[in-house]
Order: C-alpha cells, then structure tokens, then sequence
C-alpha cells in the first residue's frame, strides 16, 4: 500500500511515502517502515513504521544497512 502526500499546492507525492521491508530485529519477521526517514542522528536513521495500526511504532537504522538492503 501507498499513501500519497498532499502538498498546499494540490500536488501529490508518491515517492515521499515509499513503502520498504526490512526485518524487525526480534523474531526473523520483517515489518513495512516508510523509506522517508523522520529522524537522522549521525549514523543512524529513525523510521516510522507502515504497518496498519502499528504507525505509532519506529525504529532506528545504520545508514550503512538500509543503503546496503533497501535497494
């Protein structure tokens, strides 16, 4: 799924709410984050997570893993 972003000027954006799949650290499952990071500290990026209901969740990447796997 998704989301498109509206700007103020009606204009949509679908690039800005790509959609990526990465493992979620605890279990072997993956989880949807937004590719859009929301935060950026040194070297780690934090994202907020995709997944329905769960949009409250995010989680903090190496920069080095996510230019590496989210290809």
């Amino acid at each position: 799924m998704i989301k498109l972003s509206v700007h103020s000027d009606g204009s949509c954006s679908v690039a800005e709410r790509k959609i990526i799949t990465l493992p979620d650290g605890y279990n072997g499952h993956t989880m949807r984050f937004y590719a859009k990071p929301i935060a950026i500290e040194v070297n780690l990026i934090r994202l907020q997570c995709a997944e329905v209901g769960k949009e409250w969740m995010s989680k903090l990447w190496p920069k080095w893993y996510l230019e590496k796997y989210s290809v």
